[in-house]
C-alpha cells in the first residue's frame, strides 16, 4: 500500500456489507511476482540490482541475525541457525512438524523448540494457528509456520522471476506468505480487532485463511497463483459458508487474474491487489 501511496482498508471493506467494486487489476504479467520477491524490507524495497538485493538478504540471514540472537540469548547458533531458517522457507506456510525438522538437520528436539521461539521473539518466523469454532481445538491443532518476508523467503529459496513463472506451485507458496503478512500488517491499523488463522477438515478441504472478529464473524481466503478460477478451489469457502451461516460474512478468492467476479451467496474472485486497492484512502501514516 506504501508502495502505491495508499492506506489499506481491505480487511475492514471485507467486514462490511457494500461489495467490492474494483477496477482491473493494475499489476499485468510478471509484476506480481516482482512485487512478491521483492518483499517488504525498506532496505530492499527499489534496490536496483538484484545483485545488491540478493546480498541485502544474504547479510540479514546471516551475521545480523545470528548476531542478535547470540545477543539476546546467550548462544551459539551460527551454524544451526541459517540451515533453520532455510528449512523453514523451503516449507514456507507448512504444517510445523518439529519433530520431523529436528530429524532433518539433526538438532536435538529441545534446542529445535528453542531455537523456533527464538526466532518467533525476534519477529522473524510467523506462526499460523488452526481454526475451529471450538477454542480448546483450536489450541491443540498444528500451526503453519513462514517467515516474516515473501523476499527473504524467496531468497532462502533461490527463486527468481523467471523460475516462479514457470514452476506456479513454489510461487503459490511465495504467494500465500506474501497475503498473510500483508494482512497481518493491515491488523495493526484496522478497525476491526481480528486474529488470523488457517481451517482445515480432517479429509483435507482447507481454507488457507479464516479472519475472525472479536465478536465471532469470519471472512475467509483462499489464494491462488493462478491467473484463471477453478471452482474447485473454492470448496473451502463454500464449506465454511454453509457450515457458519450468518456468522460467514464473505469468502475472497485471491488470486492472479485481473477481475473482481462474483461466485454464489458471499463468495468473490479478487486480484490480489485488492489487498491494497479495496477500502484503501490517499496516503500512509
Amino acid at each position: 500500500g506504501e508502495l502505491s501511496g495508499m492506506r489499506e482498508g481491505f480487511i475492514d471493506a471485507a467486514f462490511g456489507t457494500v461489495p467490492p467494486q474494483l477496477g482491473a487489476s493494475l499489476m499485468r504479467g510478471r509484476d506480481m511476482i516482482d512485487r512478491v520477491l521483492e518483499g517488504g524490507f525498506p532496505e530492499v524495497v527499489g534496490r536496483e540490482k538484484n545483485r545488491r538485493v540478493r546480498a541485502w538478504f544474504r547479510a540479514y540471514s546471516t551475521t545480523t541475525l545470528q548476531r542478535h540472537i547470540e545477543d539476546t540469548a546467550n548462544i551459539d547458533a551460527s551454524g544451526e541457525m541459517p540451515r533453520l531458517l532455510s528449512l523453514v522457507a523451503s516449507q514456507a506456510m507448512g504444517l510445523a512438524n518439529v519433530a520431523k525438522m529436528s530429524r532433518s538437520l539433526d538438532i536435538p528436539h529441545t534446542s529445535m523448540v528453542r531455537y523456533l521461539n527464538l526466532l518467533r521473539a525476534s519477529y522473524v518466523v510467523q506462526g499460523l494457528p488452526a481454526w475451529s469454532p471450538n477454542l480448546g481445538t483450536r489450541l491443540r491443532k498444528t500451526e503453519k509456520l513462514t517467515l516474516v518476508d515473501s523476499g527473504l523467503v524467496g531468497y532462502l529459496q533461490n527463486a527468481d522471476a523467471e523460475r516462479m513463472i514457470v514452476q506456479r506451485d513454489l510461487f503459490g507458496a511465495l504467494l500465500e506468505t506474501f497475503v498473510v503478512m500483508e494482512l497481518r500488517k493491515q491488523l495493526g491499523w484496522s478497525d476491526m480487532l481480528a486474529f488470523l488463522y488457517y481451517f482445515r477438515t480432517a479429509s483435507g478441504t482447507e481454507v488457507d485463511v479464516v479472519i475472525e472478529s472479536s465478536d465471532g464473524r469470519v471472512v475467509a481466503i483462499e489464494v491462488k497463483s493462478s491467473t484463471k478460477i477453478d471452482t474447485r478451489d473454492l470448496r473451502g469457502l463454500q464449506l465454511l459458508r454453509d457450515q457458519l451461516g450468518d456468522k460467514f460474512i464473505r469468502g475472497i478468492l485471491l488470486y492472479t487474474g485481473e477481475h473482481t467476479l462474483p461466485f454464489g451467496d458471499r463468495i468473490w474472485a479478487m486480484p490480489v491487489d485488492a489487498l491494497w486497492r479495496w477500502g484503501a484512502t490517499p496516503g500512509h501514516e
